[in-house]
């Protein structure tokens, strides 16, 4: 295991990714608790100091210093944070809003317990490389559930692929004659956090799509701008690309990115990265989760909803009271609507 342990170092290798907050008195002292295991199960992504001025600390040891609450919640919500830790000097005020806005964007935050804010929700008490911490997150899920909810991913994985494997054989040829090009389309998107991930799917729209999508920005049904939809989108391969699309057939490779560990059977549907650039800081919490083939809001009318704050309300639902019983009735939501081609175009 610490063979194992000692060759996965890196973010993409499983490990949480953790944000360092402290103040320039003890900064070092976290980042040297955190950097002193080599079997640690945390990433560090950078290092936040509350009581220092912009650009005042240079990076340290090669992670990035953010000075200053304003620059600690930029880099938090336009980048990969699993997990924060606040380790603040009991000299410095903690920095609560700081700390709600984190719980805001759905990130799970530990408090040393020397320092603990005045909030009761979900939270346990746990040691966190050598520090005890009061650690709080939008909801609290226990190991034998996510071993569930895995291994329901797993299952549903592999019949998703060799379901994806009997529809390539049938859409395929007809993709290729329609529109000549790549079979599958393959776009990157952000997932559980802000974790990057490529995203597969059946392409079901023209070579161009992606530059054709400007043009038709004005005639976007989502009233925001903070997702792309619309009726009869020219980009659509005539025929094949709505008949895939209305029984959902394209979103069928992306078993292969639940398997991967990716995505789960069920989830948030995870942003491009041009949606994820324009989000607000309520926006990030639907991204606490890891994302979905299917969803609380994919089964609610997924058609009839053109209001982002709706999504975003009914994701943040879904995962304030996830259960593996929620999951299940999910997705036998999610084959009635499919079925009778609900919400799907």
């Amino acid at each position: 295991m610490k063979k194992w342990l000692s060759k996965h170092r890196g973010p993409a290798s499983g490990k949480r990714a953790i944000l360092l907050i402290g103040g320039k008195k003890n900064y070092k002292e976290i980042v040297e608790a955190f950097t002193g295991n080599p079997y640690s199960e945390f990433h560090v992504m950078g290092i936040g100091i509350i009581d220092a001025k912009e650009n005042e600390i240079p990076n340290y040891h090669g992670f990035p210093v953010f000075c200053g609450e304003s620059a600690i919640e930029d880099f938090a919500q336009l980048n990969w944070v699993d997990e924060a830790l606040f380790s603040i000097p009991t000299e410095l005020a903690l920095p609560d809003k700081l700390i709600g806005n984190f719980g805001i964007m759905g990130i799970t935050v530990h408090i040393k317990l020397a320092r603990v804010a005045d909030d009761s929700s979900n939270q346990i008490v746990e040691k966190l490389e050598g520090y005890t911490v009061l650690s709080t997150s939008i909801n609290m899920v226990s190991t034998a559930q996510l071993i569930f909810k895995r291994t329901m991913d797993i299952c549903g994985g592999l019949v998703g692929m060799l379901l994806t494997g009997i529809i390539f054989i049938f859409v395929a040829p007809i993709i290729y004659i329609k529109s000549p090009g790549p079979i599958f389309f393959k776009q990157v998107r952000i997932g559980k956090n802000g974790k990057k991930f490529n995203i597969y799917k059946f392409r079901s729209m023209y070579m161009d799509a992606e530059e054709r999508k400007k043009e038709l920005i004005a005639q976007n049904n989502i009233k925001d701008g903070m997702m792309f939809k619309m009726d009869n989108d020219p980009r659509i391969i005539k025929g094949i690309g709505n008949f895939i699309r209305d029984y959902s057939l394209d979103e069928f490779p992306q078993f292969w990115n639940v398997l991967k560990g990716d995505m789960s059977l069920v989830g948030t549907r995870p942003p491009t990265v041009d949606e994820w650039e324009k989000y607000e800081m309520h926006h990030r919490s639907r991204l606490a989760f890891k994302p979905g083939l299917t969803g609380m809001w994919q089964v609610s009318g997924r058609s009839n909803i053109t209001d982002f704050e709706e999504v975003v309300r009914l994701d943040t639902e879904y995962i304030k009271k996830w259960s593996p019983g929620l999951d299940i009735k999910i997705l036998f939501k999610t084959v009635a609507v499919v079925l009778g081609k609900v919400g799907s175009k």
